[in-house]
C-alpha cells in the first residue's frame, strides 16, 4: 500500500529494530540470554519452551507488529515503546497476544513475552479493543 498511513508511519522502523529476549521471561538456557525468571514476570517457556530457541521466528513476530502498526504511540529514541501482534502456537493452535517492549532506545532492541500470562491492569482487554474489528487499529489488520 504505497503512501498508505501505514507505510508513512511504520515502514521506517522496520530496518534497525532487532529482537534480543530477555532472561526475566525464561526458565530454560536459550541462544539468546541465560534464564533468569521473574517470579513477577510471564514465564513464556511454559507455552512453549521451543519459541525462546527460534530467533528468526521471534524476529518476523516483532517485525509484524510494528509493520501492521500494532504499537505504543509513545516513541523512544524513534521507536515505538511497545507493539502487540497475535500469535498461534501448539497443537491445536492456542491464540496468544505477544507484547514487545523496547529495552535499548539507541539500538532499537526489543524482548517479547506473552501478557495472557500476567495481565496487569486488564492490559489484554484493552489490546483486545484495539485491535477488534472499529478498534483504532483494526484497519491497519486487515
Amino acid at each position: 500500500m504505497a503512501g498508505s498511513k501505514r507505510d508513512r508511519t511504520h515502514a521506517p522502523l522496520l530496518g534497525p529494530v532487532r529482537y534480543t529476549g530477555s532472561g526475566e521471561h525464561k526458565r530454560f538456557p536459550n541462544p539468546l540470554c541465560p534464564p533468569a525468571l521473574r517470579t513477577d514476570a510471564s514465564d513464556c517457556d511454559s507455552v512453549d519452551p521451543t519459541v525462546s530457541q527460534d530467533l528468526p521466528r521471534l524476529q518476523r513476530w516483532l517485525e509484524a507488529a510494528l509493520q501492521a502498526g500494532q504499537v505504543d504511540r509513545v516513541l523512544e529514541g524513534g521507536f515505538p515503546r511497545k507493539a502487540w501482534g497475535w500469535i498461534e502456537l501448539g497443537e491445536p493452535a492456542r491464540r496468544l497476544l505477544f507484547e514487545a517492549r523496547l529495552t535499548n532506545s539507541g539500538l532499537g532492541e526489543y524482548k517479547g513475552y506473552f501478557i495472557e500470562l500476567d495481565d496487569l491492569g486488564g492490559k489484554t482487554a484493552w489490546v483486545h479493543a484495539m485491535l477488534a474489528p472499529g478498534g483504532a487499529w483494526s484497519e491497519v489488520l486487515g
